[in-house]
Formats: C-alpha cells, sequence, structure tokens
C-alpha cells in the first residue's frame, strides 16, 4: 500500500511539473497567442509581449503610432490574416535565460477603397510586386492586393517568453540583448 501511495505521488509530482512548465515554458503557444493578437490588430496587447529592451529602442507608443497611421489611411484597408509559426529554433540556455528564433509568415492584405486613386493602387502594386515577386497577387473584382511576408522574431525567456523582430539590419540592436555569442549559437541551430 505504501508503494502504491508513493507512485501514485511521484506520478502527480510529474504531471503537475509538466502541465506547469508547458503554461509558462512553451514558446509556440505563447508565440501563437502573439500572432492571433496581431491577426486582430489588438496591437496594445500584442506589444506587452515584446521584450522591454527592445521597447526602450522602440518605445511602444512609436509601434502604436505607426500602426495607427497605417491602419487609418483612406485609401485602404490593412489587415493580416492566416500567421503561421513555419520554425522555432532549438533554445540555447545561459545564466538562467532561455533564447530562439521563431520563422512565421502571414498573408498581409491591402484592400482599396473604391474612391482611391488608379494612380495609387498601380504605385502600391507596383512596389509590393517588386517586394514579394511570386509572392504577391491583385484581385481586380476585389481591388485587393494580397501577398505572403516571411519575418522573423527573437524570443528570450526569464520568468516568460518575450520577443522582438529580428533581421541583420537590426543585429546591432539585437545584440544589446541577447549577447553575441549566444545569437551566433541560435542563428547556427
Amino acid at each position: 500500500m505504501k508503494k502504491l501511495s508513493i507512485i501514485c505521488l511521484t506520478f502527480v509530482m510529474t504531471l503537475t511539473t509538466s502541465f506547469g512548465q508547458s503554461k509558462t515554458d512553451d514558446v509556440k503557444t505563447i508565440f501563437n497567442h502573439f500572432l492571433k493578437l496581431k491577426d486582430k490588430k489588438n496591437y496594445d496587447k500584442m506589444f506587452d509581449y515584446y521584450h522591454e529592451e527592445f521597447l526602450k529602442i522602440v518605445p511602444k507608443s512609436e509601434l502604436l503610432k505607426d500602426l495607427a497611421k497605417l491602419n487609418s489611411n483612406s485609401n485602404y484597408e490593412y489587415f493580416v490574416k492566416d500567421s503561421e509559426i513555419i520554425l522555432v529554433s532549438k533554445s540555447v540556455k545561459k545564466n538562467g535565460f532561455k533564447y530562439a528564433l521563431i520563422k512565421y509568415g502571414a498573408n498581409t492584405h491591402i484592400k482599396f477603397n473604391d474612391k482611391t486613386d488608379i494612380e495609387i493602387i498601380e504605385i502600391i502594386k507596383q512596389n509590393v510586386k517588386n517586394t514579394y515577386g511570386e509572392k504577391y497577387s491583385y484581385s481586380e473584382s476585389n481591388k485587393e492586393i494580397v501577398f505572403h511576408k516571411e519575418s522573423k522574431m527573437m524570443a528570450v525567456f526569464n520568468k516568460n517568453w518575450k520577443f522582438f523582430p529580428y533581421s541583420e539590419k537590426l543585429k546591432p540592436f539585437i545584440t544589446s540583448i541577447v549577447p553575441k555569442e549566444i545569437l551566433a549559437q541560435v542563428l547556427s541551430k
């Protein structure tokens, strides 16, 4: 009987530990929640998932202001749909922190209203086509551009997962948040 009690207690503790870790430590689950907020245009809550050090460089208020400008254009409606994770690197652990790189994609839509000047539509179409090539389409009947965009985000775990954009252009800023040797390891995985 004592043996059975010990086995049951060990099993319960294992389950509790496993479930506890998966709620706070699962980068895919947290990042998918982040993507849903983005798709719903809930930018204020979405930026709560941005890393504090990144927000010192680019304040949340500036990011919100830029998105408000983009979303208030009188010529078109801008929205993102079907965001999904493509790849999550293996995490690198150091000094109680975990680091990972996330590659994700989404379909971006630019839907023009009926009053938009054809010249503006053509300029935007050409810019998007030049940037996204084969991943671009335009529906004349819907007056809508759709293109698939892939991006990368760094993920850092201390008490919870926080994210910020990754690109080669941002590398000088990123190394102020993620040590160079850790960044090199994450990028190689």
